[in-house]
Parts: C-alpha cells; structure tokens; sequence
C-alpha cells in the first residue's frame, strides 16, 4: 500500500498548489524547496523498496475499480520499474528547484508546480502500471498534462499554443494506436484462449 500512497503524494500536493493562498504565502523560493522536498521524499520512499524489489520479490498492489467490468488498477513495482521512478523523482528534484528561480510571478508559478506535480504523479503511475488499463490511463493522464505544461504561456505566446496542439496531437495519437494495440491484443489472447 506504501507505493500506491507515494503515488498519490504528487496528485495531494497539485491540489494544495491549485489553493491560492498557499501560493501567496511561500512565495517562489519556498514554492522550489517545497516541491523539491516532496521528490526526495518520494525519491527516498522508492528507494526503500531496493531491497524487496532486488531480490526478486515485486512489490503488487491492486484496488477494485468498476470490478463488475473487470476494471482494476494495478501498481507493480519490479526492478525496471523501480529503476524509472528513480529516474523521475531524482530529475524532478532539479527540475522542481530550477523552475522556482526560473518564474518570478508566484501565481504563475503555483499553476505551473501543479501542472509538473499532476505529471510527476501520472509518470510514476505509468512505470508502475501492472496491467493494461492503468497504462492507457496513466499515458492518457501524461498526454493531457504535456499538453498543459507545454501550452503553459499559451496565452502570451503563439508559439506554445501551437506546440501544444502539435504535442496533443502526436501523444493522443500515440494513445489512439496504444488502445488499438491493446485490443488486438485483447481479441488475439481470447481467441487463443478459445482453442485450447
């Protein structure tokens, strides 16, 4: 359940960030060290697992989701897993500190950190998947944020409203072929299932 609840850290913290006072009251610098604080945190919670994970004991967790359909998020945390979410938190420590020396409006800044935090979240959720419907909505989660995050000063800049649709459009395209990949996997399974 600790993968699952460090999942979610990202997803709390961009909903406190979308609290404007919040904002107003770290200002930029404290809004850097604050979410640079949340990647190592996250960074050394993963961290932990390398023991479990190296010995060749995944670590699984399962919630119910629309279980009359069949639906369930899986989060399965192996070494190449492990590896990525690694990945993502250590470079988001950077990443997180840069931005707030980088923008000086705290406002601006507060949207932009629950942007980056929401896709922090989804990119953990998607090397993490366990099953093929919490990667197409994970990918689809990242495809919509990338979106945001890119377009970030659409509103001043043509430039970024059109590099946005460009990324929209390559990611949602890239989601389109995974759900049809998907269900060609989904129809060859059952029809090799059907013959034995």
């Amino acid at each position: 359940m600790e993968v699952v609840l460090l999942n979610m850290i990202p997803f709390v913290m961009a909903l406190l960030f979308c609290w404007t006072p919040l904002r107003m009251t770290l200002k930029t610098t404290g809004m850097a060290i604050v979410t640079a604080l949340t990647m190592a945190v996250l960074f050394i919670g993963f961290a932990a697992l390398l023991p479990q994970v190296t010995q060749g004991e995944p670590w699984i967790a399962v919630y119910e989701w629309m279980s009359t359909l069949g639906f369930s998020l899986v989060w399965r945390v192996d070494s190449l897993a492990l590896m990525f979410t690694l990945i993502v938190t250590g470079v988001g420590i950077a990443v997180f500190l840069y931005a707030g020396f980088y923008m000086d409006d705290p406002d601006e800044l507060g949207r932009f950190y629950a942007y980056l935090l929401a896709f922090s979240g989804a990119m953990l959720a998607l090397v993490m998947a366990g099953n093929v419907f919490m990667l197409f909505f994970a990918w689809e989660a990242t495809s919509i944020l990338s979106f945001l995050l890119i377009g970030f000063k659409g509103d001043k800049s043509e430039e970024a409203r059109t590099a946005a649709s460009r990324a929209l459009i390559i990611t949602g395209g890239g989601g389109l072929a995974l759900l049809v990949g998907l269900m060609l996997l989904g129809v060859a399974t059952n029809h090799a299932n059907g013959l034995e």
